[in-house]
């Protein structure tokens, strides 16, 4: 059963490697300004989103199954609670596990911050241009907006 529990933490860690992928490559567009690219990356990454969520919800249920408990607590779970289930060489890698997928949260979050950054800013930029153009009669090289 831990060897189960195991495969679903992996499958997440790399779905949110994925995750992560995506969110630098949609930093690099926002600074390049590629709407184009920007649009492919969010795909992708809603795609990704949905296939995390997936994941989590098969493993959820798995510890509902096996540890006989609500959704609520298996939603609410450590991972270090859940060491004590684990022998021998599992439990080195519950605890890799756990590490790992800690940093790579602390991670997305980190990039996500950064580009939640970057889209404010440049439309703070494209607001002042526009204000700059229409010099505030909404018009812009003779064409209303």
């Amino acid at each position: 059963m831990t060897e189960k529990l195991l495969k679903f933490l992996i499958y997440e860690k790399e779905v949110l490697a994925e995750l992560i992928r995506l969110a630098e490559e949609q930093q690099k567009a926002l600074v390049k300004f590629d709407m184009n690219r920007l649009e492919k990356i969010t795909e992708l990454q809603e795609r990704a989103a949905i296939t995390l969520k997936d994941a989590e919800d098969g493993r959820i249920r798995f510890l509902i199954a096996w540890l006989g408990i609500n959704r609520k607590d298996a939603h609410s779970l450590r991972l270090s609670s859940l060491e004590h289930h684990f022998k021998g060489e599992d439990v080195l890698k519950i605890r890799f596990l756990r590490k790992e997928l800690s940093k790579m949260f602390a991670q997305i979050r980190e990039i996500n911050s950064t580009n939640r950054v970057l889209v404010y800013r440049a439309s703070r930029t494209v607001t002042q241009i526009i204000t700059a153009f229409s010099n505030g009669r909404n018009v812009v090289c003779n064409v209303t907006i």
